[in-house]
């Protein structure tokens, strides 16, 4: 599972189940007052930088600032693209995949 972002100028891309899901995640917090999510691959913080509200992105490779204006819209994209029936069920597919080979790592089952 794969989700990229976009920018234009920039690309912030999640690959696999769990960073896809915290992307998602720190991608609708438009309803928020100020925008603040940190998981274990990235950080969102926003920040005032010359009277004009910015969301830095930063994560072990990039760091991007988006205008608070362009991060809502982004956030009611993935929103949008969340609240289609086919990825919620291309989601859950994936995650029961990705738990059932971590269960079989785990538990050192054969043929997982």
């Amino acid at each position: 599972m794969r989700l990229s972002i976009d920018l234009g100028f920039s690309t912030i891309e999640a690959i696999g189940v769990d960073q896809v899901g915290d992307l998602i995640e720190g991608f609708q917090l438009r309803d928020e007052e100020r925008i603040a999510c940190e998981r274990y691959g990235f950080v969102l913080s926003e920040q005032d930088e010359d009277g004009v509200r910015r969301v830095v992105y930063r994560d072990k490779h990039t760091e991007v600032r988006i205008p608070r204006s362009d991060y809502d819209r982004i956030a009611a994209s993935v929103s949008e693209i969340v609240a289609d029936p086919r990825v919620q069920v291309a989601f859950e597919r994936a995650y029961s995949r990705h738990a059932a080979a971590l269960r079989g790592e785990a538990w050192h089952l054969p043929g997982t």
